[in-house]
């Protein structure tokens, strides 16, 4: 049918037939050699028909037609044994027969390999991979996840598929300059529409290990985008598997917008797209703030930046210090940096004193604006949280408390986490006298987050804040967009135990490697919702993390990246010589974090007629089925333990204490599996 398709081809327009399939794959051009090679013997196969052609072979043999035709096609050299009548026109046979087998089958052969040549390099051959890992898109990000995927014994010897619709030489380029020349190999280009079902099932997703949807840089749409890429590689897997998957893949999805990232957080997927991929999305500055507060590092170039810690010291249950969080600039990563800390400065001196919370304060020249904005984003948190607000744009400052929206008293500012807003130009003589404040306070840990919308702007605040921050060395994070090299020569420079004014200050916030696999605290999260659970003896703790809502998911993931803030305050902790008392103060910080994460993933407390109703503790008849009032409550994000730790009733209790104790036995095997090691 090809043939045929091609004798069509070339009897509507000649020139572009040949044209299209010389420039095409290699099948339409062997397609081409064989219509002219059979076209042109056929013409002298007639032609022979007016000559004598009765030679015999050595044998004494008389040879046929067609065979000595062949014979002079392919072999120049058996003209010698044709009649001199024949040898002009055994001359014109064998001539034909070397610019037909010889020239046009060596132009052939080379065009075919120049093309695929041609199409690998822009990234147009796909091949059939298996236990691969795929990365969709090309943001600034991907070089370095590719770089991680290499070296993780997880995926070791798997190929990694990029997708991208940039030209495949730049890819290939951008990848290269970050990845060792013995990772190379193992890098597969492939330029494509994430959008497109055709060039989604080229990449083999239904074979991968793993998938990645990161988008292209630039995009306007980009989480619209990555979720339709998410659904088309759920329709694919559905279509091409016999049956379901026994492992739903795994696919990380990135969202640009935190909105979107915070919704996606509670919101589980359709039950049809869960048995196809296990979803995790993942937002740039949600994982920036990972990288500052929970891993402590930035690795680049080789390059190592080590973070110090927001409690420097030990916060014990006797301690009078209290974490202070100041974010100059309520950009979207300022915002990121303050929710993500607020999961993890709870400490157990509240415990003792009520007084002693951490402190985030946001400080912005539209502050009222944002504070609005971030009060109607957290509405369950304000519900039963009080504000604190100071004007400091005017002659003279303006400072008021706003009271929680719903609830008072005993139901109200329970929490160990206090928010404040500030207003007022970080240039300002007003702010900068504030800082210096906050500088020499003894009794707080202090540390400076600068996150202006304009990230040209922030190492220009950064080097001029006021001498009391710099010369008692507390931690000035600086959010750069591009190279941190400036900063990280300013921070180095007084080695030797020299005095250096810049030696505490951090950058963050850069484009590149700001993703981290993390694949440690995937376990013990996994590991603190198994000790939660109550398992049988037959499941694991993959197997149950896999039955979660999303939102129980991201529960589990705050509580793990939260442990060594935890831990740090209890001696002898991870050697688990812990007393009874100080068990019972982990589970009251524990339930400390545990309000301020569920009102930040969108959780409230309920309403006083709600709460009679759970307190009744009926049921409710709905989609054919009884369920709990608190179940029916809890899955519209209404949840009655947001309660002080004096309120809880003893279920929840030992449910704080199943958390305490499996995050502790976690602990303590990793920390025998690192003695064993060394």
């Amino acid at each position: 049918m090809s043939i045929i398709h091609s004798i069509q081809e070339f009897l509507r327009c000649p020139k572009l037939s040949f044209d299209r399939s010389f420039s095409e794959r290699g099948t339409r051009q062997l397609v081409w050699l064989t219509v002219v090679v059979i076209a042109v013997f056929a013409m002298l196969f007639v032609v022979s028909l007016f000559f004598p052609f009765e030679e015999v072979n050595e044998e004494g043999q008389e040879m046929g037609r067609f065979l000595r035709m062949i014979t002079l096609f392919i072999d120049p050299g058996a003209i010698e044994k044709l009649k001199e009548s024949t040898h002009v026109f055994g001359i014109v046979v064998a001539v034909s027969g070397m610019i037909v087998m010889t020239g046009m089958f060596i132009s052939v052969l080379t065009n075919m390999l120049d093309v695929r040549v041609d199409r690998f390099r822009n990234g147009e051959i796909s091949y059939d991979l298996r236990n691969h890992v795929v990365i969709i898109g090309m943001d600034d990000l991907v070089p370095s996840l590719v770089e991680q995927i290499c070296k993780s014994s997880k995926f070791r010897d798997s190929y990694i598929l990029v997708q991208s619709t940039e030209e495949t030489e730049d890819v290939k380029s951008r990848i290269h300059n970050v990845l060792d020349k013995e990772y190379e190999p193992r890098v597969v280009i492939y330029r494509g529409k994430r959008n497109s079902k055709e060039d989604l099932k080229k990449l083999n997703v239904d074979k991968a290990k793993s998938v990645f949807i990161t988008g292209e840089s630039g995009e306007t749409d980009r989480d619209s985008m990555n979720l339709e890429a998410m659904r088309l590689i759920a329709d694919i897997r559905k279509v091409t598997g016999q049956e379901a998957p026994v492992m739903p893949l795994p696919v990380a999805v990135q969202f640009e917008y935190q909105t979107t990232f915070s919704a996606f957080q509670v919101t589980d997927l359709a039950g049809q797209w869960r048995e196809q991929i296990d979803f995790c999305p993942f937002n740039f500055y949600e994982s920036w703030a990972k990288k500052v507060f929970v891993s402590h590092c930035y690795m680049h170039d080789n390059e190592r930046i080590d973070y110090p810690l927001l409690d420097r010291e030990a916060i014990t249950y006797d301690s009078d210090k209290t974490v202070h969080l100041i974010i100059l600039g309520m950009s979207r990563m300022g915002v990121a940096m303050g929710t993500f800390a607020a999961h993890l400065l709870h400490f157990p001196n509240f415990c003792r004193d009520h007084g002693k919370k951490s402190r985030i304060t946001f400080i912005d020249a539209h502050a009222e604006r944002e504070m609005d904005f971030f009060r109607n984003r957290y509405r369950g948190l304000f519900e039963i949280s009080s504000t604190l607000y100071r004007d400091y744009s005017g002659a003279e400052v303006e400072e008021k408390v706003l009271p929680p929206t719903c609830f008072s008293g005993k139901d109200a500012d329970f929490l160990d986490i206090e928010f404040e807003f500030i207003k007022g130009n970080v240039e300002s003589t007003a702010i900068q006298n504030y800082l210096k404040d906050m500088a020499i306070n003894e009794d707080r840990l202090t540390s400076v987050f600068v996150c202006l919308k304009e990230p040209s702007h922030n190492m220009v605040v950064g080097l001029s804040l006021p001498n009391e921050i710099y010369d008692r060395e507390i931690p000035v994070f600086i959010r750069l967009k591009s190279s941190e090299a400036l900063l990280t020569m300013l921070n180095q420079s007084g080695g030797d135990g020299k005095y250096s004014k810049y030696s505490n200050l951090y950058p963050f916030g850069m484009l590149e490697n700001c993703y981290d696999l993390d694949y440690d605290k995937l376990e013990l999260a996994q590991w603190i919702n198994y000790s939660y659970a109550s398992p049988t003896d037959k499941e694991t703790p993959a197997s149950l993390w896999r039955q979660l809502p999303i939102a129980l998911q991201w529960s589990n993931f705050y509580s793990a990246y939260s442990r060594d803030f935890k831990l740090r305050s209890f001696e002898g902790a991870l050697q688990g010589v812990l007393s009874e008392t100080d068990i019972e103060r982990l589970c009251m910080v524990e339930h400390n974090r545990w309000c301020m994460e569920k009102l930040l993933l969108g959780f409230r407390k309920p309403h006083q007629e709600e709460q009679a109703m759970i307190d009744r503790r009926g049921m409710i008849f709905e989609a054919g089925r009884e369920i709990k009032v608190a179940r029916w409550y809890k899955n519209r994000f209404v949840h009655s333990d947001l309660v002080p730790n004096e309120q809880l009733d003893k279920d929840s209790i030992m449910h704080d204490r199943d958390v305490i104790i499996g995050m502790l036995t976690h602990s303590q095997a990793s920390s025998q599996n690192i003695e064993e090691k060394i």
